[in-house]
């Protein structure tokens, strides 16, 4: 519902959605887990079930106070229930020898409330550039889950015998809660022509609690025996003053500005169960600068830099055993510092309208200092890893994508043609059985572009090009995960007589095996559709629309991350057939008479 009132200067936009969603399908991993004098390969099988229930009520109210100010409010606030239930199937081997093997079914049962709520004020001085706002922003968040978890895990012996098992049988738990008030006055005042400082202030104010329990079954098969080391109450409290300054300069072509904000943050964690609290405070910084040279209308360069401060999260410190996975346990580390991440963004980018003549670059690099990783401690005879967060200095995390393209028509082709690429990588550590584990990621995608265009007669285009990946770890120097794959993809839109359109969309992707995965993997998409347009100004349309058509859609990925390498097979929508009918009924009151 949308209406204005008070010659429009008030108005009130709100909306209200309800809405139910089921997805049943599956998620296989082949993961081969690197040690510092072995290797584990591992295969895990997947099927779940998920519903959701949800609904939302959001409204913005907005009003001109005066010829200066404007006042915005905004609220949302969601209902949500979900059921999901999961079933495990898993095997690891060491060599050709069993280690473990496993089944595990998980339930649970979520109801969620979510609100959010925030008031914009702002208002212009008579003197040109000064301005003054204030924002306050709520935000709450609520999650009580209930839910059975039950598995049970064969472990065997170095010659490969069933020497026990372990049966769990547990009722789960969870309550937990945040809640975050965050304020800012932001105050600009033009120095120069050129010159302009930005001040700000805020203060933010945010509590989190998380009520986890485990229950195991008494004789009378009650879940009333709590389990103490699965189960924790632990709470979280912030309280942040924030301040920041920030100069802005613009002269022609030139855009530069740059400054920094300090944050002072208190933490007040509290152990529910013992009444201990730990209070710590830190200082954060987050410098940001941007500048950009405009060549022209049609071409710029910019290079941007900021730095951020992560806290840890209230799950990272929390100290409690986490068993949903019982071979792979996770503990909470309350010691946790902050960490640090620079990052530095370039852009670039020129069109050239006669010669119909395009190009831009772009790139982005970043690092973190005193990351928050994973202290791993794997048995390698049984399998079973116990991980916690701990800040690892000396070290540093990063990850980089940078990318470009170069287009130009090519007249005696009548169409346009250009050469490109896009490349990512990324490095990661974490400590396994007490030894440093760097793991190493990169790809790279050259491509050729073919396309060409006449309004509403013909739409072709043509990319394509070799991917190259190169995945390393550390601890198995030895192995070779490099290899050479494919990407392509491809579509055409025909205008036909009668209002008739034809169209395909098409790709296709091949990933090599490698020597931690024999198998290769690819799949041609090809998704095709028939377009009828009716009335004067095409304002009806009717679509048949297939998707899929050869039935190859799957979903894959290879992943590197702290000491493991990951194939991931999921299932995802497949073949369909689907018809539309668009009927676009916008008025268009130009010339109209009174």
């Amino acid at each position: 519902y949308d209406t204005k009132w008070n010659n429009d200067k008030e108005s009130l936009n709100t909306n209200f959605k309800i809405g139910s969603l089921t997805v049943d399908g599956t998620n296989d991993n082949l993961t081969q887990n690197n040690l510092p004098n072995s290797i584990l390969n591992s295969s895990s099988d997947q099927k779940f079930h998920n519903y959701m229930f949800r609904q939302k009520l959001d409204g913005t109210y907005q009003v001109k106070l005066d010829t200066s100010s404007n006042l915005k409010i905004t609220f949302d606030g969601t209902l949500k229930r979900s059921n999901t239930r999961d079933n495990y199937t898993s095997a690891e081997m060491r060599n050709d020898t069993a280690v473990n093997n496993s089944t595990r079914d998980i339930t649970n049962n979520v109801d969620q409330k979510i609100f959010n709520a925030g008031a914009l004020y702002t208002h212009k001085f008579k003197k040109t550039g000064r301005t003054l706002s204030f924002n306050i922003t709520e935000a709450y968040n609520q999650s009580e889950a209930k839910g059975y978890l039950n598995s049970n895990i064969n472990y065997f012996n170095a010659q490969g015998v069933r020497d026990s098992s372990q049966l769990i049988d547990e009722y789960k738990t969870n309550n937990l809660k945040g809640n975050a008030l965050t304020t800012n006055l932001t105050y600009t005042e033009p120095i120069t022509k050129a010159w302009a400082i930005v001040l700000n202030y805020g203060i933010g104010i945010s509590n989190a609690s998380a009520d986890r329990k485990s229950f195991n079954p008494s004789g009378s098969g009650n879940y009333n025996q709590l389990i103490d080391s699965l189960s924790s109450d632990y709470k979280l409290n912030q309280f942040s003053n924030q301040g920041g300054a920030v100069f802005n300069f613009k002269k022609g072509k030139h855009l530069l500005n740059f400054g920094t904000k300090v944050s002072d943050v208190d933490f007040k964690e509290i152990n529910e169960n013992t009444g201990k609290p730990l209070n710590r405070n830190f200082i954060n910084w987050m410098p940001q600068a941007r500048y950009q040279y405009r060549f022209s209308q049609q071409s710029s360069f910019s290079l941007n830099y900021r730095g951020n401060t992560t806290q840890p999260t209230l799950d990272q410190i929390q100290p409690v055993r986490i068993n949903n996975d019982p071979l792979n346990i996770v503990l909470g580390n309350p010691d946790l510092k902050p960490s640090f991440t620079n990052s530095i963004n370039l852009n670039y980018n020129s069109f050239k309208i006669i010669s119909n003549q395009y190009m831009f670059l772009y790139g982005n690099y970043s690092f973190t200092s005193n990351p928050i990783v994973s202290d791993i401690s794997t048995d390698p005879i049984s399998g079973k890893s116990t991980s916690q967060y701990l800040n690892l200095p000396g070290k540093q995390t990063s990850n980089f994508y940078f990318g470009g393209n170069f287009d130009k028509k090519i007249e005696k082709l009548d169409m346009n043609a250009g050469i490109g690429i896009n490349a990512n990588g990324n490095t990661y550590y974490s400590l396994v059985n007490d030894q440093v584990s760097k793991t190493q990621s990169y790809s790279f995608n050259p491509r050729i572009n073919f396309n060409k265009y006449k309004e509403k007669k013909i739409e072709i285009y043509i990319s394509g090009g070799p991917t190259y990946t190169i995945s390393r770890s550390s601890l198995q120097p030895s192995i070779n995960n490099n290899g050479v794959g494919f990407a392509g993809y491809s579509g055409f839109t025909i205008y036909l007589p009668g209002k008739f359109q034809i169209g395909t969309n098409d790709s296709y992707e091949y990933t090599p095996s490698t020597q931690s995965f024999n198998n290769d993997f690819s799949k041609l998409l090809i998704n095709a559709s028939i377009v009828k347009t009716f009335l004067k100004n095409d304002n009806l349309k009717f679509t048949i629309w297939g998707n899929d058509l050869l039935n190859q859609n799957v979903g894959f990925s290879r992943t590197a991350n702290a000491n493991m390498i990951i194939q991931n097979s999921y299932t995802t929508i497949r073949r369909y057939v689907m018809f539309t009918i668009d009927y676009d009924f916008t008025k268009m009151a130009v010339g109209a008479k009174k």
